[in-house]
């Protein structure tokens, strides 16, 4: 296998700023008019939350970015719901969203990236209607309350089948990536809710997985032959994390830009999503740092071979 092998590295601006822009001009571009307390709402957007926004009433997002910046913390109680409309949550590593005993509502096609914590508590709710949730290796999802997707569907309920092939399942475990259409999408066969669940080791994702598909009320399950303890033993994992910890990714020019740090395994032949044919025991550094720019979405990565 090639050792250190570069294989991609794109983009040498970001958003259109030179690479002699300064970290704060960076910075104040990517993550918006700064949200420090909870009234008025901002009407910019672009929305960052450097510190601790408590959803104590009734409130919707329309068309907005929010940046869930480090230490950033957004959380709702009392009853309350936040619902998101066309908007998007990126939560940065070291950010949290807490559904303490309120809900959250994602909405025509509306969307949560998470390297940080979604935590559900007990009494909290978190309903995809339309949109996206991905848990990348570097985030957190606590789940202890109410998950729904499309048409009110029971995700916790089609979670808990995969039990049924092994009893060790833990959803924290997993990296999830999670889409539900309406009827009236535009691709109307994609109808439904469907999760690609990734075996994770730390921030290591593998590419154990399983399929959940939810359509039309029913749930169909694609997994492996093996449940993970008869692949991922006490050695392998050892040898992932070793392998992980020798590598270290390089700085970046701009701390304060969004970014996700993480790598992903191949134990088995496979094909990746880009196309390329992996070999088994093939492990990549990912590191990618992006931002938004009203539709357009520029990125600037590096994927390198360990």
């Amino acid at each position: 296998m090639k050792k250190l092998l570069s294989l991609i590295t794109a983009a040498i601006l970001l958003c259109g700023i030179s690479t002699t822009a300064s970290a704060q001009s960076i910075y104040e571009m990517l993550h918006g008019v700064s949200w420090t307390q909870i009234e008025p709402l901002p009407d910019a957007h672009d929305i960052s939350i450097p510190g601790t926004i408590t959803i104590t009433k009734n409130t919707t997002f329309t068309n907005k970015n929010i940046i869930l910046e480090t230490n950033g913390i957004l959380q709702i109680k009392n009853g309350t719901s936040l619902t998101l409309k066309n908007s998007c949550i990126y939560v940065e590593n070291g950010g949290t969203i807490r559904i303490i005993d309120g809900t959250l509502k994602l909405k025509e096609l509306s969307s949560i990236g998470n390297n940080g914590i979604i935590s559900v508590g007990e009494t909290g709710k978190l309903n995809v209607t339309y949109g996206s949730i991905n848990i990348y290796p570097q985030g957190k999802f606590i789940n202890n309350g109410k998950f729904t997707g499309y048409r009110g569907k029971n995700l916790n309920s089609a979670l808990s089948q995969i039990k049924k092939f092994d009893s060790s399942f833990d959803l924290s475990d997993y990296v999830m990536f999670l889409n539900t259409y309406p009827d009236t999408h535009h691709d109307s066969y994609m109808a439904g809710t469907k999760i690609y669940l990734y075996y994770r080791i730390d921030n290591i994702q593998t590419d154990y997985r399983y399929v959940l598909e939810i359509k039309n009320g029913k749930l169909n399950i694609t997994h492996p032959d093996q449940p993970t303890s008869e692949i991922y033993t006490p050695e392998l994992i050892n040898s992932l994390r070793a392998r992980a910890q020798q590598y270290h990714f390089p700085e970046m020019n701009y701390t304060n830009v969004q970014r996700r740090q993480y790598y992903l395994y191949y134990h088995n032949a496979t094909e990746h999503d880009s196309g390329l044919d992996m070999e088994a025991g093939t492990m990549i550094a990912e590191s990618v740092w992006f931002c938004t720019d009203g539709e357009v979405t520029m990125d600037d990565g590096v994927s390198v071979f360990i």
